[in-house]
């Protein structure tokens, strides 16, 4: 009667098994509870086997359902093996790995489906009859040992895995890693126990011990949600996007990183998998900021090359619990660039790089309020390159942009990093002096004018030389304060007096302004 009871205990441990694994793929769609999910599976049909064996009252149905318990048996190691080195490495074996340790597995379910022609897994198997309960009695053969060894190497390692995460982590980590390290345990126990034929009857426990350990794992999963914060990410984004993907959990340990972050973060590797975000470079500043939903940091690359990553941060929820947080980053370094460049085009003329004109009138206008306000001074400059026309006609607009790029070159040579330089228009050139006499102004557009009387310009291999007209005019807080055009109207006026006067001369025009 025992032995019947028993029987049909493992027929609800096995009902109990499959309801387990359709709740875990039912609730969690991702690749680590599909593994856990068939891990599950085998161990039911194990025990759905051995309890068809243990009431089969002849000995075909006995042999089958022996073959049977084997469709689970020889696969649960591979299943366990991958899970125990998700849990411990924090990503999934190679597949070169999976294979070799697919190996033993594939040919044990060879050997028990075939032994009655080689008798290399059991060297014999009898039915046998006692009262109600008819076992078969088996006698093993030296594969059975090598498959043995070879469950009790990864069930070793496994509780190893479970081991490490119970005694490395904290909080909620720390209670997955006893639930699951608990939970290993029961299947090496009740397995051992039928080995050394320390049970009633002798009959195989295992069962039991495969659904002890389910239900820890089961807490651990949906009660402290350890499947699978890499794979809740895997299916809301793709390995391949050009964005980079940093996943980590509440205790700041790396979970996962796609493809696409060590391209962008070259220190940012899967070997670095598990550890905690502060051990990896520029890892204590994402911490800092962690919690702007947007935020940017600079890295130094190769060649001591400057680049900046702009980081968005997301939170993944489970069960309705933050479980994590996903930070998605790409390289701006290019887009701030194109951006400033933009910035750049939009205030600077193109051909010569200096201020183009509104740029100059909208600095020139605050200097004037400025001196007005705070009784300070200026001039401005304005410079028109002589017979540029024939420079044009001579040797072409090209020729002409490239006289107008030295010119600027040149002027630059001679002008101070406070004077502002721009383009008025065609070869009309305006400098703002700002805190610059008369006296001192006049000095410098001599200085400007010499340089550019005495360097030659290469054009189309033949070196030539041009010359400049200048008018000045300057502006002091003493006078009552004129309009941005009249000063401008007063420069190019005394320009026009350097042209009519032989040019290649500067002319100053005194401002007239009521003082006051």
């Amino acid at each position: 009667m025992f032995i019947t009871y028993f029987a049909y205990l493992q027929f609800l441990i096995t009902f109990s098994l499959i309801l387990f694994s359709y709740k875990i793929l039912k609730s969690h769609n991702n690749r680590l509870s599909l593994i856990f999910g068939l891990m599950t599976i085998t161990e039911a049909l194990f025990s759905f086997g051995y309890g068809v064996e243990l009431l089969a009252q002849s000995e075909n149905l006995s042999f089958i359902s022996l073959k049977f318990q084997y469709f689970g048996l020889s696969f649960l190691p591979i299943f366990w093996f991958i899970f125990a080195y998700r849990f411990y490495y924090n990503k999934y074996p190679k597949i070169n790995m999976m294979f070799y340790s697919s190996i033993i597995p594939f040919i044990t379910f060879f050997l028990v489906m075939t032994n009655e022609y080689h008798h290399l897994y059991y060297a014999s198997v009898k039915f046998a009859s006692f009262r109600s309960y008819s076992p078969i009695i088996l006698k093993k053969n030296w594969f059975y040992y090598i498959f043995i060894s070879y469950n009790y190497l990864i069930l070793l390692s496994s509780f190893f895995a479970f081991l490490k995460c119970f005694t490395k982590n904290i909080g909620l980590a720390r209670k997955r890693g006893e639930y699951m390290l608990l939970g290993s345990i029961f299947p090496p126990i009740t397995n051992l126990l039928y080995l050394l034929k320390m049970t009633p009857y002798n009959l195989d426990f295992t069962g039991i011990g495969f659904f002890c350990m389910t239900y820890l794992f089961y807490i651990a999963i949906f009660r402290y949600s350890v499947i699978d914060l890499k794979e809740i990410v895997r299916y809301s984004s793709f390995d391949n996007i050009n964005e980079g993907i940093l996943v980590i959990d509440k205790e700041w340990k790396i979970i996962d990183v796609n493809s696409s972050a060590g391209r962008i973060l070259p220190f940012l590797t899967e070997e670095l998998i598990g550890k905690n975000l502060n051990c990896i470079s520029y890892g204590n500043e994402i911490i800092e900021k962690a919690n702007l939903e947007c935020f940017e940091i600079e890295i130094i690359t190769h060649f001591n090359k400057k680049s900046s990553i702009e980081f968005k941060k997301s939170s993944v929820i489970s069960n309705g619990q933050e479980v994590g947080i996903i930070f998605i980053f790409q390289d701006v370094t290019n887009q701030k660039e194109l951006i400033q460049n933009l910035s750049f085009l939009a205030t600077h003329d193109f051909l010569t790089g200096v201020c183009n004109r509104s740029n100059f009138l909208e600095i020139a206008q605050f200097e004037l309020y400025k001196s007005s306000r705070y009784k300070e001074e200026f001039c401005i400059l304005m410079i028109d390159i002589d017979f540029f026309k024939k420079i044009n006609d001579n040797y072409g607009h090209l020729a002409g942009d490239l006289v107008l790029k030295e010119f600027v070159k040149i002027v630059k040579s001679r002008v101070r990093e406070s004077d502002v330089f721009g383009r008025y228009g065609g070869e009309e050139f305006l400098i703002l002096f700002p805190n610059t006499s008369p006296e001192n102004g006049i000095k410098i557009a001599n200085n400007i004018r010499r340089k550019v009387e005495k360097t030659p310009i290469n054009i189309d291999n033949r070196d030539i030389l041009i010359t400049v007209s200048m008018g000045l005019t300057h502006y002091s807080h003493d006078m009552s304060q004129p309009s941005l055009n009249k000063i401008i109207e007063t420069a190019d006026n005394a320009l026009y007096k350097s042209k009519i006067n032989g040019r290649n001369r500067i002319t100053f025009h005194k401002l007239k302004t009521n003082e006051k």
